[in-house]
């Protein structure tokens, strides 16, 4: 009989967490910018990357705390399993927020997809629909994860949102 853990990773969940955290507060070189001039994407790994990571998901535990001395964010979609290969991420706003910083990571905990903006949910890729089928751009893989920083106008960190699964 397979014993099964909750988020058992081939990385530690500490040091996906501790990466992330650096992503979300300091940026990464992928990203979309969101605002009037409308959206630039790019993008960091490919898509179909190899998964080295095992994220078996229990409800009550929707995802990893990021350890920052900063509020929480609370993430409201996509769900944890069954969200496609292109979601729509959504979280609750922030008091005080200028902007969010959304990273996705890979199945392996490498940076995937990063977006900064004002608004409180965001397409993966940044477009402001479903992406058309002559279109790549990142998709979710098996094992991959999310989360939200929060920042005043001054650029600030004012919340972090836990590390959740998300899964295709």
């Amino acid at each position: 009989m397979m014993s099964v853990s909750r988020n058992r990773l081939t990385r530690s969940t500490a040091a996906i967490a501790a990466s992330l955290l650096v992503l979300l507060l300091a940026g990464c070189g992928s990203s979309t910018e969101s605002g009037s001039e409308g959206v630039t994407t790019t993008t960091a790994g490919g898509a179909g990357a190899g998964t080295a990571t095992t994220n078996e998901v229990v409800e009550e535990t929707p995802g990893t705390p990021i350890d920052a001395g900063l509020a929480p964010i609370e993430l409201t979609g996509p769900a944890t399993s069954g969200a496609g290969e292109v979601p729509t991420f959504e979280w609750e706003a922030v008091d005080g927020a200028a902007r969010y910083r959304l990273v996705v990571l890979d199945g392996d905990g490498e940076p995937l997809w990063a977006w900064n903006g004002a608004e409180t949910s965001v397409n993966l890729g940044g477009l402001p629909e479903e992406r058309p089928a002559d279109i790549s751009g990142p998709i979710i893989t098996p094992g991959s994860s999310w989360s939200v920083a929060a920042f005043a106008a001054d650029g600030s960190p004012l919340a972090v949102s836990v590390l959740r699964p998300v899964g295709p």
